[in-house]
């Protein structure tokens, strides 16, 4: 059997170093990491056009993630007027669909902020979600059945805006090696559900971003029990080093040579 190409479609700069891990197969493959570029006559992908767009849009992600079962957020395609939400309902959140790294997100409080965020903007261009004031957020790199790979996000040090949106240019992350990283209690919980979202929108791998309550209560005694919701799914989640890249790298081998194996089997 002649070898063959594997591609590595991603705009993401951190994925470029991978483009080059695989050698040749004895198959032809294509690997997606947020990019929907057709490749025609391969033997086998990893992440489909179709399971990006699912993930990459939220409103498309919402849906599969009701379908899937997946612990997330209550959530609205369009928004009401504030008599039918009801002023229980607030804080909530408005994503733009198409948001990424922190763009596109706000942050309704009350009336007087609904009113004025609704007067600038086509509100039928968001989706808006429940508020869960957790104060950790976790991104597990996931299959469709493994956490591999975690890190936690943090607030850099200093003077930040929004420090409700763990988001863009406010943030670093950091792996289980550091002090900070702190294993949440429902770790494995964490994971089930992660995995469970990667398989509702259709992936076979990517990342999940999941908001944990802190280990600490505000008067400093410990948790018995720390709740979470899943956020969202990232089809092109920035990789943090060499060893992140190489985690992924053997993932997506693994995941190529499963569905050659299951495509001959047929």
């Amino acid at each position: 059997m002649n070898n063959k190409n594997v591609w590595v479609k991603s705009k993401h700069e951190s994925y470029i170093p991978i483009r080059n891990m695989f050698g040749s197969l004895p198959f032809s493959a294509v690997a997606r990491f947020g990019s929907v570029t057709e490749v025609a006559d391969v033997d086998v992908e990893c992440n489909t056009i179709e399971a990006i767009n699912k993930s990459s849009d939220k409103r498309l992600m919402k849906q599969a993630f009701d379908v899937g079962g997946v612990l997330h957020a209550q959530w609205f395609p369009d928004i009401p007027t504030f008599e039918q939400m009801g002023s229980g309902a607030f804080p909530i959140v408005a994503k733009h669909p198409m948001g990424s790294r922190g763009k596109g997100v706000y942050l309704i409080k009350d009336k007087q902020s609904y009113d004025n965020w609704l007067s600038k903007r086509t509100h039928t261009n968001y989706i808006f979600e429940e508020f869960f004031n957790y104060g950790s957020e976790y991104r597990l790199h996931c299959t469709q059945n493994e956490c591999f790979f975690a890190v936690r996000k943090l607030l850099k040090t200093g003077v930040v805006k929004n420090r409700w949106k763990k988001g863009g240019d406010n943030t670093v992350w950091v792996n289980p090696l550091n002090p900070l990283f702190e294993m949440p209690l429902c770790f494995s919980e964490m994971v089930e559900e992660s995995c469970k979202a990667i398989r509702a929108v259709g992936l076979d791998i990517g990342a999940v971003d999941v908001k944990v309550q802190k280990r600490l209560k505000g008067d400093g005694t410990p948790r018995e029990k720390q709740m979470f919701v899943v956020l969202e799914t990232n089809s092109a989640p920035a990789l943090e080093g060499h060893h992140s890249v190489s985690l992924v790298q053997q993932q997506v081998l693994k995941i190529f040579w499963d569905k050659f194996i299951a495509k001959q089997s047929k």
